[in-house]
């Protein structure tokens, strides 16, 4: 119950209430996937409320090794891993790894239209501009008013 919780204020941003749920879970199961997982994402999302940027990258790199630990145990045929994986990697500028991720979260979750945009961005931080316009394009034809995949698309040098 405790990860259930957590995770229903992580989702909303009380992050002191997930915070209040994820202390005992961790407690009980330090070592478990699912608990990782969840303090990883929690590790995520105080770095990106956090104003420091020396402070946020130390929270993003606490949260790489959380989500990548709970990989490692087991944690790995969620979507899940991949898309918080990939906003980890992201806020890293880690492209390559962060294109990774969104690829495999996306062929899980073939319809989530900010996975393909996410996965379009690290395509074109890698400078692999074909495949980022593609996956820009694909997003208009779900969403054609999505402003996001329209300027993107303009970053690389594109019209739609």
């Amino acid at each position: 119950p405790y990860l259930g919780l957590g995770n229903i204020a992580l989702h909303s941003g009380d992050l002191a209430e997930a915070e209040k749920w994820f202390i005992p879970a961790r407690e009980l199961h330090p070592e478990h996937p699912a608990v990782l997982l969840a303090l990883g994402r929690f590790t995520a999302a105080k770095g990106k409320r956090t104003t420091d940027p020396a402070q946020a990258k130390k929270l993003f790199q606490e949260a790489r090794q959380l989500l990548e630990l709970s990989k490692t145990k087991g944690e790995d045929s969620s979507a899940t891993i991949f898309t918080e994986l990939g906003a980890v990697y992201t806020q890293l500028a880690m492209w390559d790894k962060a294109a990774e991720n969104y690829e495999v979260a996306l062929r899980m979750r073939r319809r989530r239209n900010d996975l393909r945009l996410e996965l379009g961005k690290a395509y074109a931080k890698l400078g692999r501009t074909v495949e980022a316009e593609q996956k820009f394009r694909q997003v208009l034809a779900f969403s054609p008013d999505d402003a996001d995949a329209w300027r993107e698309l303009q970053l690389i040098g594109k019209a739609y």
